[in-house]
Parts: C-alpha cells; structure tokens; sequence
C-alpha cells in the first residue's frame, strides 16, 4: 500500500516572536562578521524570510540596528544591576558586574561594543544605563567616602576598564577567567587609590586656602 506524502506546513510565528527572532539573525552576523556583513537582503537569507517581510517591521537597516542595540543593552543592564544590587561587600559588587560584562563579551563576541562604534547609533541611549551608573557610584561614595562627583568619575575609570577587558577577550581570544581576576583587582585598586586621593586633597583643601588667604592679605 502507497503511503502518502507527507505534507509540511508552515508555521506562523506571531508578529513579537517574528522581530525577535529577526533581531537574532541580525545580532549573530554583527557578533561574527561586524557591520561590514549586515543588509537586509542578508538577514532576511539567514532567517529565511523574504526581504519584503523583514521590511514590514524595520522601515531601514538604521533602524533595525538601532532596534537590536536597545534590546540587547536593556538586556545586559538588567542583568548587571541585578548582579549589583545583590552584592553585599564593594569587591562582590565589582566580581559580579564584571563577570556579566565579560561572559557577554565572550559568548557574543562584543555585540554591543560593534554597535556603539557605529556613529548613527549614537543616539541609543537608555534610562536604565544612567540609574546603573548612579547607584555603582552611589555604592562607592558610601563606600570610601567621597563625593557623588568624583564617585561617578571613578565609576567611569571602572567601566573604562571593563570595556577594555571584554575588547581584549574579543579580539585575542585570551580566557575570560583570567582576564575576568585582572580585571577585578584594577578596579578595586584604582578605586581605592582614587578614592583615597580626593580624600586627602579634600582634607588639604581648608590649610591651602587658609595659605591662600593669609598671603592675599599680607600683599594688600
């Protein structure tokens, strides 16, 4: 008895699952071939949809890239203020929100670095992004002590570092747990020293005007 061909259907993907599932296509060819490999014409074989559709819900490439870097920096920010909000102790607070930044860097090949380069993106920005800054330099003010200020500049040094730490594992290949230890004990030592040096000029500051004061007086 002939059996009957087996007939497969489509399936229909809801509009929200359809994007995403776009966004993907698009994140794996910036994350292995960077910009240089992106068009809608290339994303739309990688998914295997048609150009036409990929256009009924990104207007332009710009778009759809702005669209990715959103997603995937709200994602990532998520996941390090949670990764900040629980630590106890200010290295735990570096160790965690290092080790997410990193483990990203390494699982997505700086994704998010190859957007930002990309001067029409430069308007991404997020809510999310600054409250993190805030309550990371809040947490070193507490900590050592010094004024929001220069809390949020030594927040930046650390960031700086990490950036710089997940760019290193991206381009070289070094492993993430060694570079994640290097990185870790920079931070916590630049914060340290740098907190310790506003502490002591804040400390000199009255006796050098006082000094300042004294000689405008004996001039006039």
């Amino acid at each position: 008895m002939a059996q009957r061909p087996v007939t497969r259907t489509r399936t229909r993907l809801s509009p929200e699952i359809r994007r995403e599932q776009i966004l993907d296509h698009a994140g794996r060819i910036v994350a292995t071939e960077g910009l240089t490999g992106v068009s809608m014409e290339r994303i739309a074989r990688e998914a295997g949809i048609s150009k036409a559709l990929i256009y009924a819900y990104f207007s332009n490439q710009t778009v759809l890239l702005k669209d990715l870097l959103r997603r995937d920096l709200e994602r990532i920010q998520t996941e390090q203020m949670a990764a900040a909000t629980s630590a106890r102790t200010f290295p735990e607070l570096v160790r965690n929100t290092t080790h997410v930044a990193l483990i990203e860097a390494e699982r997505r090949g700086g994704l998010i670095s190859r957007l930002l380069e990309e001067p029409s993106l430069d308007t991404v920005r997020t809510h999310r992004h600054a409250s993190n800054v805030r309550y990371l330099a809040r947490r070193i003010a507490e900590e050592f002590g010094v004024s929001m200020p220069d809390a949020l500049a030594l927040t930046e040094i650390g960031l700086g570092l990490t950036r710089a730490a997940g760019e290193l594992i991206r381009r070289s290949g070094a492993r993430r747990e060694d570079i994640e230890d290097m990185t870790v004990e920079m931070i916590i030592g630049a914060v340290r020293s740098g907190a310790a040096q506003r502490r002591r000029r804040e400390k000199d500051a009255p006796s050098v005007r006082r000094r300042r004061t004294k000689s405008s007086s004996s001039r006039t």
